[in-house]
């Protein structure tokens, strides 16, 4: 057999080993792997130690990978760089998550997927007004899109004309801003401003844009003598006054 601790051979009348004089009362067969081990152990653990010594700080395997590299390797896609919108209401630059102006506070209107419905009628669209869509194209500036209600807010404050160009974002067909229902009155401006400097007095531009009660009223004064009727001319005239349904005169 051989010594446990320095593995020299050993007869079995020996009761010591002759080499490092370790008492033999143990075999090498029981013990000597266990030995082994704990040398081995030992020898590891101060190779471990000797390494972290001389270099405390750790390695890692693998050099850093930038977000282009690391979605590339693992098949991600990187995340999409936030872009820019503007405002329906007042042109505003807002970032795409954005669900309300921070200038002006109007609700941002998100994109509409296309539609499905076939062509669109040559008079104008008819179908979902309120639920589209729309680019304004004003000269000198970027399309923005807007509502049907921020159009009638615009065609009363003269922001649009009867001929600006419209684009329904769900099929990309431009339209006069006349051709879109609801968003001009079907009255004509030049035809109430005649009206009112002829026929005012008698209330005739009044019911000719719907204002029943109105006509009446001037009707039966005159014209307010005359005041009503002047006043009624200068408003038709710098397009202040609406129809009936509260539409701008295209």
């Amino acid at each position: 057999m051989l010594c446990r601790i320095c593995g020299t051979p050993l007869e079995d009348s020996d009761a010591f080993c002759a080499g490092c004089g370790t008492p033999t009362n143990l075999r090498s067969e029981t013990v000597g792997p266990v030995v082994q081990l704990d040398l081995i152990e030992s020898s590891m653990s101060g190779k471990a130690a000797a390494n972290s010594f001389e270099d405390p700080q750790p390695r890692l395997s693998e050099p850093i990978r930038t977000d282009e590299s690391a979605a590339s390797a693992t098949g991600t896609p990187p995340l999409p760089v936030p872009t820019a919108s503007f405002c329906g209401s007042c042109g505003w630059t807002l970032p795409e998550d954005a669900t309300f102006c921070t200038e002006c506070g109007a609700p941002v209107i998100a994109p509409l997927p296309p539609s499905s419905v076939g062509p669109q009628p040559t008079r104008g669209p008819s179908q979902n007004l309120a639920a589209r869509g729309w680019l304004v194209r004003i000269p000198g500036e970027n399309d923005v899109l807007v509502d049907l209600v921020t159009l009638q807010a615009w065609a009363k404050a003269r922001r649009i004309r009867a001929e600006t160009t419209i684009v329904d974002y769900a099929t990309g067909t431009p339209y006069a801003a006349r051709q879109i229902p609801g968003v001009f009155s079907e009255k004509d401006f030049t035809t109430a401003l005649l009206l009112s400097i002829f026929l005012g007095s008698f209330g005739v531009d009044r019911f000719y844009l719907g204002h029943i009660g109105l006509g009446i009223g001037k009707l039966l004064t005159l014209g307010g003598l005359g005041i009503w009727s002047l006043i009624d001319v200068i408003m038709v005239a710098t397009r202040n006054v609406t129809d009936v349904n509260g539409l701008a005169l295209a």
